[in-house]
């Protein structure tokens, strides 16, 4: 099956599930605004895998448990990568990351936040959340395989599809496939 009808199909999904009050929205919303970037990257999108999340999950209780949550010594940093985000609405973190990419040189190869969203060998994420006293949402994120490997940035890291200069196939589904995404987050998830 060609991707774009894969990324369309994961879309209409979204739309579908997000419609249905459950306590995986978040991480279904989480999960699909991550491979919306990474599919204008031309990286296949992440599963969610319930081993990861339980992970991620017992991360993010001790977060909310710290004095100073923006520092938590990460176990297994080996296996993973560790994405953190703290914020009153968590989504915001996804756009942050992804805009770390902004001015990014794909000659250079510099690692950041960025580069481990879009990091196209990895194929696992486990999302896990809690909301602490202030009502502050910390997220952990942990992806693998992890990404931000030496040597690895040229396969791994592709610019957007032709910069989307033109409207191909691929950049308008990629488009229209983070627009069902924003609206269906802004309708069903206005508090995230």
């Amino acid at each position: 099956m060609h991707f774009g009808k894969v990324w369309l199909f994961h879309s209409v999904l979204l739309i579908l599930l997000l419609s249905v009050q459950s306590d995986d929205k978040f991480k279904l919303a989480f999960l699909e605004s991550i491979n919306a970037y990474r599919y204008l990257h031309d990286s296949p999108p992440l599963i969610l895998d319930k081993n990861i999340s339980k992970l991620a999950q017992e991360e993010a209780f001790r977060l909310c448990q710290r004095k100073d949550a923006r520092v938590i010594p990460f176990e297994e940093t080996h296996l993973f990568s560790n994405l953190t985000c703290h914020a009153l609405k968590p989504l915001k973190c996804i756009s942050e990351w992804y805009n770390e990419g902004a001015n990014y040189n794909y000659n250079r190869h510099s690692p950041s936040h960025f580069t481990l969203m879009i990091w196209k060998s990895s194929k696992y994420i486990g999302i896990g959340y809690c909301s602490d006293l202030q009502d502050i949402i910390h997220v952990v994120v942990k992806i693998y395989p992890p990404g931000n490997g030496i040597g690895q940035f040229r396969e791994n890291i592709k610019p957007l599809f032709n910069q989307c200069t033109i409207l191909t196939p691929n950049c308008f589904v990629a488009v229209l496939s983070l627009i069902i995404i924003y609206i269906s987050v802004k309708a069903c998830i206005l508090n995230l």
